[in-house]
Order: C-alpha cells, then structure tokens, then sequence
C-alpha cells in the first residue's frame, strides 16, 4: 500500500515537471532531472524496503570521518 503512494508521488512529480520541460524544448536539462530523478527513486525504494546493500554515501562518509 505504501509503496503504491509512493509510485503515485512519483508519477504526479514527472507529470508536473517533464511537460514544462518539453513545451520550452530544455532537453539537456530533462536529462538531468531524469537521471537525477532515476537515483532517487533507486535510493528511496531501497530505503523504503530497508535493505540497503549499497550504500553511495560510504566511502563520502568514511572520508569525512577520518578528517582528511
């Protein structure tokens, strides 16, 4: 159930944005906001399900961590 209201926010965020996108012919930044786009979903459903496996932040975090 959750993960459908999640699938309806999504869908509601790309017909809200991607139009306006298209109708001003901003086709580099459409990409952006697609790949852009794409990792969030990723990362959301993976936190939503609670098995991240990988985590892109790590090695950021290790670095930050070790204050070099």
């Amino acid at each position: 159930m959750l993960s459908a209201l999640l699938i309806l926010l999504y869908v509601i965020i790309l017909a809200l944005e991607v139009p306006a996108l298209l109708k001003n012919r901003f086709y580099k930044e459409l990409l952006v906001f697609i790949v852009l786009f794409g990792i969030g979903i990723y990362l959301s459903f993976i936190q939503f399900k609670g098995s991240l496996n990988f985590n892109p932040l790590s090695p950021l975090l290790s670095l930050l961590a070790s204050g070099k």
